[in-house]
């Protein structure tokens, strides 16, 4: 270790002057003596580790020659000093970045703000004949998770009354455990009555006919950040989430990823709208099978319209 308190260069020598000394201390000053940062584990498992040290100033002896180390230039402690708070501004954005998110957050965000331009702007928009009528979100959410997991239970070769009757008798279990007791009976009602909107309308009928050809039922995903290009609202640790079909296309065996949507479209506006807020979720999806699997290119992307019986390709964004 350095002599004097005055003559150390980095951190480690400054540590081995604590009273009493460790041993993993001392190993770290010899080891960044020699140039070597690499980290060492001391007796109870914990790591440490040479963070950075402020190059001896030009000219001067290094550590382990006669005298020890010369102190660093006053210009090298200043350049180290700004590296060091730019370090701590960087930490502290870090910091207020979430460790992770759902894919589908940002997309529920987008589609609440248009809800309420549309609500604002012309009320009439509101009361739509084929509309889902309003029951509130945390009701809303219940139900499509309800009926999102009667899809993933359905049974295509079972006779097609029964197993509606079937899947009509877990809506409620799974609607009432995600919600109060006041709005429980709400989502319950909300998720019959798609329930029985997805048995009329084709969806059911889609699912059936790709037999064989699913490939995966609500799949949960985990994807990683990049933080080459993650934004200050991107979170540090990882994107999740529960892809609700996989399937190979019938006539192309390409793979195809489709996404449930309660939200009730009537026409090319509304499509369009709508696609455009689920691309990013479309991205991560996509991405996190491209990878697990290999693939050389991304899987195809469709929204499912629950409400309306309609099915529509969207292109994903770039995750």
């Amino acid at each position: 270790k350095a002599k004097t308190v005055a003559q150390a260069g980095n951190i480690a020598e400054l540590l081995a002057h604590r009273s009493g000394g460790t041993a993993v201390v001392r190993r770290l000053a010899a080891q960044a003596a020699e140039g070597n940062l690499e980290p060492c584990e001391d007796d109870t498992g914990a790591l440490w580790r040479v963070a950075a040290s402020i190059p001896p100033a030009s000219g001067t002896r290094a550590s382990g020659e006669s005298g020890g180390t010369a102190p660093a230039s006053a210009e090298a402690i200043e350049k180290y000093s700004r590296a060091i708070a730019a370090d701590r501004v960087d930490a502290a954005l870090r910091s207020r970045r979430p460790f992770s998110r759902a894919a589908s957050d940002e997309a529920h965000a987008d589609g609440a703000e248009h809800r309420a331009e549309r609500r604002f702007a012309n009320p009439a928009e509101e009361t739509s004949p084929t509309a889902l009528p309003s029951i509130g979100r945390e009701a809303a959410q219940a139900a499509g998770t309800a009926v999102h997991r009667a899809l993933e239970l359905f049974d295509a070769g079972a006779e097609r009354s029964a197993e509606l009757e079937r899947l009509e008798a877990q809506l409620a279990p799974v609607a009432r455990s995600l919600t109060t007791e006041e709005r429980a009976e709400d989502a319950v009602a909300r998720a019959r009555e798609l329930l029985q909107r997805i048995a009329g309308n084709g969806i059911l009928d889609k699912l059936a006919a790709l037999g064989d050809a699913i490939v995966a039922r609500e799949l949960p995903v985990l994807l990683p950040i990049d933080d080459e290009v993650a934004g200050s609202e991107s979170p540090v640790g990882f994107v999740s989430g529960a892809i609700d079909l996989v399937y190979r296309d019938p006539d192309t065996r390409e793979l195809v990823v489709a996404d449930y949507k309660t939200d009730a479209v009537e026409n090319d506006a509304a499509i369009a709208e709508r696609s455009e807020q689920y691309r990013a979720q479309g991205g991560v999806y996509t991405a996190a099978v491209q990878e697990a699997l290999g693939l050389e290119a991304r899987p195809r992307f469709e929204l499912w319209f629950l409400a309306s019986g309609l099915v529509r390709e969207v292109r994903a964004a770039k995750a």
